[in-house]
């Protein structure tokens, strides 16, 4: 169990996020000592059930998110979420919309439901101040992101999340 690492011991991410969010770590650990158990006493089956009881996941969760920030430039028109309601359909729940051309910084990336989803706030001075959802293409589990064929560009990407972060909403590519 000592040599049972998580990406997080390596480089600081938040990996595991899905674990850390629910509090179901712990239980996943007892899992492979049960299971280390059952190998180490040539048993097939694992006896051992987790002490701890995993939680529910909290409702609106992402499945799995990062903190990367970059601009992302549209190059069709794509329905826009204000929070994070309705992620669950990109086609449904029309907040707003983004038309081919137009640019946001986002500060979230995530996927959940098949989709990339990017979290950012309105670059228009006066706007509303809270987050808002935007899909910005189908994910393929066999593909990661950066090869993903997005409704748009990235740019300015910035895939280190202890430095991430967009310095001012207002100005284009305005990312750490």
């Amino acid at each position: 169990m000592d040599r049972l690492k998580r990406h997080y011991d390596w480089s600081g991410k938040d990996c595991q996020h899905k674990m850390h969010a629910t509090g179901t770590y712990q239980a996943f650990r007892n899992r492979v000592q049960a299971h280390l158990n059952a190998l180490n006493s040539n048993v097939s089956k694992q006896t051992n059930k987790p002490t701890a009881k995993p939680k529910p996941a909290k409702k609106g969760r992402y499945e799995t998110g990062w903190h990367w920030s970059g601009t992302f430039t549209a190059n069709t028109t794509i329905v826009v979420r204000k929070g994070n309601r309705g992620t669950n359909n990109p086609a449904v729940g029309k907040e707003s919309y983004i038309k081919k051309g137009d640019w946001v910084n986002f500060d979230h990336l995530f996927y959940k439901n098949g989709y990339w989803w990017i979290r950012f706030k309105y670059a228009a001075k006066g706007a509303s101040t809270d987050y808002f959802f935007m899909p910005v293409g189908e994910r393929n589990p066999k593909i990661n992101f950066a090869d993903t064929k997005l409704w748009g560009t990235v740019t300015k990407l910035n895939s280190n999340e202890k430095t991430s972060g967009v310095t001012n909403w207002h100005k284009k590519e305005a990312v750490k």
